[in-house]
């Protein structure tokens, strides 16, 4: 037997088709026959045709083969879409990643090239556009043509607007006069290998460069003074040209005669060293300045140093065992 809705071929034991879900109606027999259907109902076919049960479930067949398809299409373009999102974000962490990475790189060099901007600027402020800066060099009144001692840090001056350089000699100017050239005494602390120590007396270095020629330095060693040493520093490089000396004590010549007083010297200096002799007849008491006794020592050559070292290497001895020089400075 066959439903009566749809056509499908029932068993006589099912009371709704299982196709269409039509009842099947309880009669003694009265069943659609196995041939086409022709009770002019419209069961589907609108054109009032007869049809076979077959064709009613190839329609059928048909309509859920289209359904799978769309449903398929459907999945498929779905699957499509979350491919090309996660596609879309995994380009987009990526270049974020990119950014992350090479962005500070490039704020830091940009940083680096303003800072070496701002620092070529404040040099190029700071600097001046001639370097050309050497001062002429000190001459002590002598021409010597093979002179050619390297200077630095000096800075030439201008006497006027016609910009000819003149030397300007650098220290406190003592008076004193050496071949005709006024001598300044270069700024140097000095420090002595030992000191007298008299109560009431002062003997300590700083007598050394007063011009004062009833005061002296006096060695406190046991002995006549040999191998002291009197140290010169500066924090800044000075520029000299030779050492000044008045050996002994001359405030007076009876004190002069007394003390003991350098024969000899050793100067070290700039890489250089000098010896230097004394004799007593160098210092001679008359009506004039004593500082007209001064011994110049002169270098030779005019250079820049921070430091010098006098040594006592030889003494002329008097009758009492006390070493005393009343003026040494380094001059130029």
């Amino acid at each position: 037997m066959y439903c009566g809705n749809c056509g499908n071929q029932l068993n006589e034991q099912e009371r709704f088709c299982p196709v269409c879900g039509a009842r099947v109606p309880e009669s003694d027999g009265n069943v659609l026959d196995t041939g086409n259907v022709d009770n002019g109902a419209d069961v589907g076919n609108t054109g009032g045709q007869p049809f076979s049960g077959l064709d009613v479930r190839n329609q059928y067949s048909e309509e859920q083969q289209e359904t799978g398809n769309l449903e398929k299409r459907s999945g498929n373009r779905a699957k499509m879409i979350a491919l090309i999102t996660a596609v879309v974000l995994l380009a987009a962490a990526a270049i974020a990643v990119v950014f992350l990475l090479v962005w500070p790189l490039v704020q830091g060099k940009q940083s680096d090239e303003e800072n070496q901007g701002e620092m070529e600027k404040g040099l190029s402020e700071i600097l001046p556009e001639d370097e050309n800066t050497d001062e002429p060099e000190v001459s002590d009144g002598k021409p010597d043509a093979s002179d050619e001692v390297e200077k630095a840090d000096e800075k030439p001056e201008f006497a006027d607007d016609d910009n000819t350089a003149v030397s300007e000699p650098q220290g406190t100017p003592t008076g004193l006069s050496c071949n005709g050239r006024e001598v300044y005494m270069a700024d140097f602390d000095i420090s002595a290998s030992s000191v007298l120590v008299l109560q009431g007396y002062n003997y300590e270095e700083k007598n050394l460069t007063d011009l004062d020629t009833s005061t002296c330095w006096s060695e406190g060693a046991a002995g006549n003074g040999t191998n002291e040493t009197l140290h010169y520093t500066s924090l800044e490089k000075q520029t000299v040209s030779g050492l000044a000396v008045l050996p002994g004590y001359t405030k007076s010549k009876d004190l002069y005669d007394k003390n003991c007083a350098p024969s000899m010297i050793r100067i070290e200096c700039g890489g250089r060293v000098f010896n230097y002799s004394f004799s007593r007849g160098d210092v001679s008491f008359g009506s004039g300045n004593m500082l007209d006794n001064m011994i110049y020592i002169d270098f030779g050559e005019t250079f820049q140093i921070d430091e010098c070292m006098v040594t006592i290497t030889d003494v002329s001895s008097g009758s009492v065992e006390d070493c005393c020089i009343s003026e040494m400075f380094l001059y130029n």
